[in-house]
Order: structure tokens, then C-alpha cells, then sequence
């Protein structure tokens, strides 16, 4: 039993499955886009010969990077220190886990009381090669921060 022509289902499902193609080519090409425009910003990375300028693509575990403010949050990161006296900081982690409100963030309550002269001293050590950072949980993209909030 036939119920009409066969150009009668097929045409209007080809028109479906075009448009749906053409709205997720676009989709992909603007994240792409959005992607290519995140991974290529520049962030201060503290090495032993000083500070050097590293796209945020290229940000490895253990780097010691610091961010200012009004600056993007490149990976999941734990505060060394910020410039508030309390230590406390407000992040928005929307590239991170898709939530877009503020969130408060702490620095490690040792580094944060340390007086400048020692934060020299430590990131030194850190940089110099006689401390050794390691990444103590199994979060793949542990990195460590220093605030400068100016």
C-alpha cells in the first residue's frame, strides 16, 4: 500500500538533515574560533632567568605564572598570592567548569603571610630547582599562581 510519491518523505528529511548540518558546521567553526582566540593569550611565566611571556596553550604543570587583574584564568591553579592583605580573591570559572558566577578563591595560607623578601627567597628555590613542585592529586592540570592584582 502506497500512500504518495517518495520524493514526498525523502525532500523534506534531506532538507532537515542539510540544515542540521549547516547550523553544527557553523557551531564547530565558531568554537574553534573561540578556542584559537583563548589558546593564543599571553601570560607571564616565572622562570630562573625571570619572567617570560608564554601563550596559555603552552602553560605546563608546575608552571609558576602570574596573572593580573582583569585576566583570564588559563587552567585550574592554586594561589601562591594575591595583593590583598587577606588573601582573598573572586574568580569567574566559566571556561573552566561552564559556571559564570564569582567565586572566592584563597591563596596557600603559607606563601600568603610570607613578607616579600621571602616570596623572592621561595620562588628561588622553585626556580632554581631545589624544591621540587609536584602535583599532589590526581587533577591532571594542577598548576601554581602568583596574584598581582594592580
Amino acid at each position: 500500500m502506497r500512500l504518495g510519491a517518495l520524493y514526498t518523505y525523502w525532500v523534506p528529511l534531506g532538507f532537515v538533515l542539510a540544515v542540521t548540518v549547516i547550523r553544527e558546521a557553523a557551531e564547530e567553526i565558531r568554537c574553534y574560533m573561540r578556542d584559537k582566540e583563548v589558546n593564543s593569550q599571553i601570560y607571564s611565566k616565572l622562570t630562573g632567568r625571570g619572567t617570560v611571556k608564554v601563550k596559555s596553550s603552552n602553560i605546563q604543570v608546575g608552571d609558576l605564572i602570574i596573572v593580573e587583574k582583569n585576566q583570564r584564568v588559563p587552567a585550574d591553579m592554586i594561589f601562591l598570592r594575591t595583593s590583598e592583605k587577606n588573601g582573598s580573591c573572586f574568580l569567574r570559572t566559566d571556561q573552566l567548569d561552564g559556571e559564570t558566577d564569582w567565586k572566592l578563591r584563597l591563596p596557600v595560607t603559607c606563601t600568603q603571610r610570607l613578607p616579600t623578601a621571602s616570596v623572592s627567597c621561595l620562588l628561588n628555590l622553585l626556580l632554581g630547582g631545589e624544591v621540587s613542585v609536584s602535583c599532589l592529586t590526581d587533577v591532571p592540570l594542577l598548576q601554581l599562581m602568583v596574584w598581582r592584582n594592580e
